[in-house]
């Protein structure tokens, strides 16, 4: 058990670092992208810039409801069809997913076109505050007509991430968040287009990440494809209340945001919002990394538990969390130590507003550990399906802890101790949401898998396929395989690794010994035994290539060839990919 242990960590920590690094990258620049309207505009603005910014985030929060989740429940649910062999279900899938963004955006488009004005009254702008109003009500109205653009770049991002396709989900949406940030600056500092400038570069930026994204959908060994099929209402269902159960925070954050900017506005007129816009965006840059954490262990996290090895998702959450934790630690050192500087950037660099904003900027920084654990563990129960306590958390984080908490320290009349209910609102969530998994009788991060699972694997290149054999006739047999099934079995296990092990024979001693096979055996409530292989060797599809070779040469002279080809035929269902750098392979038996 230690060996596989340590030889599972190989894949798991290659699987993790290979996802984990776009994905900060890709959350470093969404950052950035957050960051760079308020940053140009409060440059060429200052304070009215910021706050006309600030009320209009409210209308990002309902996209983020709507396309995460789509992208996000769409995309687990893609993961598991894949994980079980159903490439054509997953396909079916991500049509679906994207015909329902693109007709949940029409709405928003016909708000841009009418009723931009009712709109930005109801986030809190109004005609008496002068150019304030008529900032926000001109960000407002392009960012409503742009709304399938948000919603598809989403969806595309997160299916194509799950498609073996992380480098260039992340090289599309870098390349768009260049392109913003610069056509801020050209737009917005350069042509003087003010709030429209800065709207225009994001637009920008999002065709040219669509543009990205379509050459995965067009390139031949991908598995992703717009496949319209009848529309399984079920599969869409399951799907939006796994993805609700965290994009609901963002509709709790719309209305902590419209809540917050009234409150603000009402108590420290437009100094108070622009103080308030500067921690959001401060926030976006420290909490990228936990972003990235999160896009990690949601797809691992949901491969594994589908593969039954929730152990190996434990460790996956682990690593991730305390990754994250470490680098989000630095980050938030060098943004305590040059507060003042990140203030005056941002343009709030007058004596009295710099001090405030300085010491605001301080206090909320104590919330973001806390916040980040809270993040993870919410996300790692979305992965598993779990919804009811990753909605728990979300609901506690983001509306029925920090909403009450928020208005006791309005009380306080100060703009700096104003932000302690940052902190309290996370430690108070995580001690309601522990009381409440405890309650509930689930383990936060359980260790026990759904049904009857055997883990095993061969390591290297003398490998023991007689003990694996073994491995797989008694786990059979425990579980009331019949004589036939077992043997079927048990061949598939032994053609497939003998493949396998073949395949490398032309490689260098050393490539040979550091070969890793991870098996995973799992007995269905159905009867049917499911087949997991997951190996680091080139990529290399056992069926395809063994069926070519039977096409040239006498089956009868070849064994090797005429077991794969038994496998092949008798196999109620075979699925390959390849995924984070590794081959995987689901048999069903």
């Amino acid at each position: 058990m230690t060996l596989q242990i340590t030889e599972d960590s190989r894949f798991l920590r290659r699987m993790t670092f290979r996802l984990m690094l776009p994905s900060l990258c890709v959350m470093l620049c969404l950052a950035l992208s957050n960051v760079v309207d308020s940053l140009v505009l409060g440059i060429r603005l200052r304070e009215n810039g910021l706050a006309a910014v600030s009320l209009t985030l409210p209308i990002y929060m309902v996209y983020n409801v709507l396309d995460l989740a789509l992208s996000t429940g769409g995309s687990l649910t893609y993961v598991r069809l894949l994980t079980e062999g159903r490439a054509k279900e997953a396909r079916a899938h991500f049509s679906e997913i994207t015909l329902l963004a693109v007709l949940m955006s029409v709405p928003f488009v016909l708000l841009g076109i009418f009723f931009t004005p009712q709109v930005v009254r109801l986030l809190g702008a109004h005609p008496k505050q002068g150019e304030v109003y008529l900032l926000a009500q001109g960000y407002a109205h392009i960012l409503l007509l742009a709304a399938p653009l948000f919603f598809l770049k989403n969806v595309l991002y997160e299916f194509i991430r799950n498609d073996d396709g992380e480098k260039l989900a992340a090289f599309g949406f870098i390349t768009g968040t260049a392109a913003d940030f610069i056509l801020n600056f050209v737009f917005v500092l350069g042509l003087d287009m003010g709030v429209r400038g800065a709207i225009l570069a994001t637009i920008c930026g999002q065709f040219l990440s669509l543009f990205i994204y379509a050459c995965h959908l067009l390139h031949p060994q991908s598995v992703l494809r717009f496949s319209p099929e009848k529309p399984d209402f079920r599969r869409i269902g399951s799907s939006l209340r796994i993805g609700f159960a965290g994009s609901s925070k963002y509709g709790m954050q719309f209305i902590y945001l419209l809540c917050a900017n009234r409150l603000l506005i009402g108590m420290f007129d437009a100094e108070g919002v622009a103080i308030f816009d500067l921690i959001l965006n401060i926030g976006y840059i420290v909490f990228a990394i936990f972003d990235g954490a999160q896009s990690t262990v949601q797809p691992l996290a949901a491969t594994l538990a589908s593969e039954q090895n929730i152990a190996a998702a434990k460790r996956i959450f682990i690593l991730t969390t305390v990754t994250g934790m470490l680098l989000t630690a630095a980050g938030i050192a060098l943004c305590i130590s040059f507060a003042p500087l990140l203030c005056a950037l941002f343009g709030l660099d007058s004596a009295d507003v710099a001090k405030d904003a300085a010491a605001s900027l301080r206090i909320y920084l104590l919330s973001v550990l806390p916040a980040g654990l809270n993040m993870m563990l919410g996300s790692y129960e979305q992965a598993l399906g779990r919804k009811k306590l990753c909605f728990l958390m979300t609901l506690l984080r983001n509306f029925a802890v920090q909403i009450p908490v928020m208005m006791i320290f309005c009380l306080l009349r100060s703009i700096s101790q104003f932000y302690y209910f940052c902190l309290v609102t996370e430690l108070l969530s995580t001690v309601i949401w522990l009381i409440g998994a405890r309650i509930s009788g689930q383990s936060l991060i359980g260790e026990t898998d759904a049904l009857p699972t055997l883990h095993t694997g061969l390591y290297g290149e003398d490998s023991d396929i007689g003990r694996l054999l073994n491995e797989t006739a008694a786990f059979c047999e425990k579980w009331n395989a019949d004589k036939t099934q077992t043997y079927f079995t048990t061949l598939t296990v032994e053609e497939v690794c003998t493949a396998i092990l073949a395949n490398t024979a032309q490689f260098s001693r050393r490539t040979r010994n550091r070969l890793y096979i991870q098996i995973t055996l799992i007995a269905k409530p159905d009867g049917d035994f499911e087949l997991h292989l997951r190996d680091n060797a080139r990529s290399f599809n056992p069926f395809s290539m063994y069926t070519r070779r039977f096409r040239r040469t006498d089956a009868e002279k070849d064994t090797d060839t005429l077991g794969i080809l038994i496998v092949k035929e008798k196999a109620k269902h075979f699925f390959y990919r390849r995924y984070l750098g590794f081959n995987v392979l689901v048999i069903t038996v």
